[in-house]
């Protein structure tokens, strides 16, 4: 029973962090909220998107991502089929939404031939 948010990340932190792909990953607060996770051992970023405008909110934010970081999709579309095929091929645990919209997203997470669905609970 965790009885803090600290036991709570002192928990989490005895398991590998997990390995979120960041959809539309020109997102500060993203940006911004991964770079701390990393330094914790909590989470590791993969930010799909468009290259230049990830870069471009990761200096404004102060943060210089890697290269391997930033996989590079020129629209909301093919960055959200993208995150959907680094989940489901084991590269990434977990889905991030960034600036991207609400329709596309949920568009390519129900898509049948190449969403998430797997016929158990999708929140």
């Amino acid at each position: 029973m965790f009885r803090s948010l600290d036991d709570l990340v002192a928990a989490a932190g005895k398991l590998r962090p997990a390995r979120i792909a960041v959809v539309a990953g020109y997102d500060q607060d993203a940006i911004e909220a991964l770079v701390r996770e990393r330094a914790i051992g909590l989470a590791d970023g993969l930010f799909v998107g468009d290259t230049e405008r990830i870069r471009i909110a990761a200096a404004k934010s102060g943060v210089d991502l890697a290269p391997e970081r930033i996989l590079h999709e020129p629209d909301e579309a093919s960055a959200a089929r993208r995150a959907m095929s680094l989940i489901r091929d084991g590269h990434a645990d977990l889905l991030m939404k960034g600036k991207i919209s609400t329709s596309t997203l949920v568009r390519a997470v129900l898509d049948k031939e190449s969403g998430l669905r797997t016929g158990r609970l999708l929140s």
